[in-house]
């Protein structure tokens, strides 16, 4: 697709990054220009949700250590987050399991992606503003948390949107973070 079209797309669906946008064209597979342009507006429709995101006040995380016979502990996050609005949400299906990786930066990873990308789309003049590592933020694609990065690198990433950490405790089969917004 040449240049001039894709800005045109772009005027039309100005929440997809650049790149995701070049992506979804050149891999689409719809054989007319009306189911393309579907696609691309419902691409469009999950960005904006992505990005219109509210801002977070607080954030709480508890990790549960489960044993498996297989894997070794694998974490289960339960997560809650107030919004600046007073609004609280929770999510408490986050697992993952396997072995080669930081396990505990992932579970983290897919909650705080689950709430956080609109605060990091909003941080996203990556010239003068740069993340720490752990926060992937390409020009062209929508930023997000990473996982298997490390406990501290994902931390380090929240202090970098503005949070401190209240208060955090381990044990043997948990872990705990208190963030609030400064």
């Amino acid at each position: 697709m040449k240049k001039k079209e894709m800005k045109e797309l772009q005027k039309q669906f100005p929440y997809i990054p650049s790149c995701e946008l070049e992506y979804e064209v050149n891999s689409s597979t719809y054989k007319t220009e009306r189911g393309l342009m579907k696609h691309l507006a419902k691409v469009n429709d999950e960005c904006r949700g992505k990005a219109e995101q509210p801002d977070v006040k607080r954030i709480e995380m508890t990790v549960e250590w489960s044993k498996s016979s297989m894997w070794g502990y694998n974490p289960h996050l339960r997560g809650y987050v107030q919004f600046e609005d007073g609004r609280w949400e929770s999510n408490t299906d986050i697992s993952c399991g396997g072995c080669g990786y930081d396990k505990l930066s992932t579970v983290m990873a897919d909650f705080l992606n689950r709430h956080l990308r609109g605060m990091l789309w909003r941080r996203r003049n990556y010239r003068t503003n740069k993340p720490p590592y752990g926060i992937t933020y390409q020009k062209g694609w929508f930023p997000h948390f990473d996982g298997g990065v490390g406990e501290n690198c994902t931390i380090s990433g929240l202090m970098w949107l503005g949070f401190k950490l209240v208060s955090s405790s381990h044990g043997k089969t948990f872990d705990t973070y208190e963030l609030a917004r400064k």
